[in-house]
């Protein structure tokens, strides 16, 4: 996504593993790019949540919303994951748009089209 900003160009995203987000996650993508575990994004990204929410908040929505989409049968645990994961949708969505993208989130249907 910052790439795609950076340059300018349009693109799509389906989050999956949200939980990597956290600092507090050993990443092996991170660590395979990098050779270390040190992020190299500061979350939240967008400065409205930032205002709102702290890193550390934010590492704890990170890990709460990364769950698969079809186990939330409805239950009030998997409701408030379901809202933890859109903070974090919400969150690039707005840093995007302090960028100067257009954006939208959406869900796919159905929702076992993805594992997440």
């Amino acid at each position: 996504m910052h790439a795609c900003i950076t340059a300018g160009a349009r693109f799509v995203i389906a989050p999956c593993c949200v939980g990597k987000l956290s600092r507090k996650r050993m990443n092996n993508v991170t660590w395979n790019q990098t050779g270390s575990f040190d992020a190299r994004l500061s979350y939240p990204r967008s400065a409205v949540i930032s205002a709102v929410l702290s890193s550390e908040n934010y590492d704890a929505l990170a890990c709460a919303g990364d769950f698969s989409e079809v186990s939330t049968d409805g239950s009030k645990q998997g409701t408030l994951r379901r809202l933890a994961k859109c903070w974090l949708e919400h969150d690039r969505q707005l840093w995007a748009e302090e960028k100067g993208f257009s954006c939208f989130v959406c869900r796919m249907e159905p929702p076992t089209a993805s594992q997440k």
